[in-house]
């Protein structure tokens, strides 16, 4: 008999708490599930800080796996246990796997709830709207860069580091999401989210040595003392592996 998994959905929310209720209501899992809900909103705190601090308290919490997703997506009635399944059968060197968008498939957002499920084909493109990772994996990669404030481009410097690494990030068509999109945009009244594409774009370039396209740093800065796994506050303390971080609030 296959053994139920304990999973943690962490949901950072900005504001769209119609939207998160719908996504927790959209869920069916034959596994063990609870929410992580970080409130960006009133607490003022990016998407990778929300990620880390959801993370870290699924790890806590002995979660077998983490799934982190927008507050703007609805799951298919096959989503969840087609991750699981499949990234129990992935190789080692796969620390993320992602679900697939079919949002240009479906009429309607509710559409989803009946979408069959495909034939599993995985390709390195993750979906970062929807996304799993399990417990070592900030032991591996280290944990989500929080220059990134509060989003955009958090998803292409994690998925760089994955690959500087050696690892693999990996999407598949065998388990299905609808992402609305957009919408943190919409709800954000006080412009910060949408004006902070160019600056997170030009941290990038500066970590990275050139936009996602393109980067030519083999390590943060270009710097050779750093690994992938590490990156440095505006103070310049650096944040390592979990094992290895500073003490957050």
């Amino acid at each position: 008999m296959e053994s139920k998994k304990k999973i943690a959905i962490v949901v950072p929310c900005f504001n769209n708490f119609e939207g998160l209720a719908a996504a927790l209501h959209s869920v069916k899992t034959k596994h063990d599930w609870y929410p992580i809900v970080k409130d960006n909103w009133r607490e003022n705190r990016g998407c990778s800080k929300a990620w880390n601090q959801g993370f870290e308290q699924a790890v806590a919490d002995g979660a077998d796996y983490i799934l982190i997703i927008n507050d703007d997506i609805l799951f298919s009635n096959h989503t969840i246990d087609a991750m699981v399944e499949e990234f129990e059968q992935q190789p080692d060197d796969v620390v993320l796997f992602s679900a697939v968008n079919v949002e240009v498939s479906c009429p309607t957002p509710e559409s989803v709830f009946e979408f069959a499920r495909q034939e599993s084909n995985v390709a390195e493109h993750p979906d970062f709207s929807c996304f799993m990772v399990k417990p070592d994996f900030q032991e591996r990669i280290g944990q989500f860069d929080e220059n990134f404030y509060p989003a955009y481009f958090e998803d292409n410097d994690t998925h760089q580091r994955i690959k500087l690494l050696g690892y693999r990030a990996l999407c598949t068509s065998g388990a299905a999401y609808y992402h609305v999109g957009s919408v943190s945009v919409t709800k954000d009244t006080t412009n910060i989210i949408s004006s902070s594409f160019e600056n997170n774009r030009a941290y990038f370039i500066q970590k990275w040595g050139g936009p996602p396209e393109a980067p030519a740093y083999a390590y943060p800065y270009n710097d050779p003392s750093f690994a992938p796994s590490q990156w440095k506050r505006a103070d310049g303390t650096v944040v390592g592996p979990l094992s290895n971080k500073e003490v957050q609030s």
